[in-house]
């Protein structure tokens, strides 16, 4: 089964992954008309922004960088501007403001603002924006597993939601991915995926298995094997605060084993 969100970019995503393994089929795409129809509660996605918002205003050095910068360029939201330079980026382009070329250091700028993005999402802590953030999606994985593991699975073995940059972030903040060096953080960039798999061993022990930027991202144990956790271990892990130890000592990467894209 097939999410969106209701943005072209995203049904767009979601029809070019279909074609790649399931080319001759003839899968609907549901489109949702915003994030909190797929990922979580209106309550969720409001309070974890909220919060947020809350953490971005107390930072008053940056919130004096970010007026700087509105400065330069005019006025507006930086966000959006950072946004833009963001996806300019990927593909290496330069990006124009009101008809001329942004420097360097108002690029950089920018990307910096960018990354704060990353900061203020916190971990797994309880009440912070990526525990609101992911509320929704962890409890429809867990919940998904759980039935499979119960015997009793639904009509859709794969499932798939294609959003936004904003929607993947959260999920990697929450498993620890932004908490050592921010030279090695990565925004997730166009096209990047997470995925979450479910399989029997040969022991019949139902297992999980996380990828981020399709490297595996080893959530339980050491750094050798497939990096997988027994599903009552995933579980423990999609609690709040428990994400924040389970990466171990592997300071700066996204799990023990695994580096963010440089």
């Amino acid at each position: 089964k097939v999410f969106a969100t209701d943005t072209n970019r995203t049904i767009q995503s979601a029809i070019a992954l279909l074609s790649t393994f399931a080319p001759e089929s003839d899968i609907p795409v549901h489109v949702n008309a915003s994030l909190t129809q797929t990922f979580g509660t209106a309550a969720d996605y409001q309070a974890g922004w909220l919060e947020f918002n809350r953490r971005q205003s107390a930072d008053s050095n940056r919130q004096s960088d970010r007026f700087a910068l509105r400065r330069k360029l005019g006025g507006g939201s930086v966000h959006l501007m950072a946004d833009c330079v963001a996806t300019a980026w990927c593909w290496n382009k330069l990006w124009m403001f009101k008809e001329e070329v942004a420097g360097q250091e108002v690029l950089e700028g920018l990307y910096e603002v960018w990354m704060d993005r990353l900061r203020f999402l916190g971990a797994a802590d309880a009440g912070s924006p990526a525990e609101y953030l992911t509320r929704g999606l962890r409890d429809r994985i867990l919940d998904d597993f759980q039935q499979f593991a119960a015997g009793s699975p639904d009509a859709y073995p794969i499932k798939v939601f294609s959003a936004h940059d904003d929607t993947i972030a959260p999920v990697l903040a929450f498993f620890g991915a932004y908490k050592g060096p921010v030279k090695e953080w990565q925004f997730p960039a166009l096209a990047s995926h997470v995925a979450f798999d479910l399989y029997v061993n040969q022991l019949g022990e139902n297992r999980v298995v996380m990828s981020a930027y399709g490297e595996r991202v080893h959530l339980c144990g050491p750094s050798t094997g497939d990096g997988s956790c027994a599903l009552w271990e995933f579980r423990r892990a999609c609690s709040p605060h428990a994400a924040t130890s389970i990466f171990g000592s592997s300071a700066g990467s996204i799990g023990e084993g695994f580096e963010p894209q440089k």
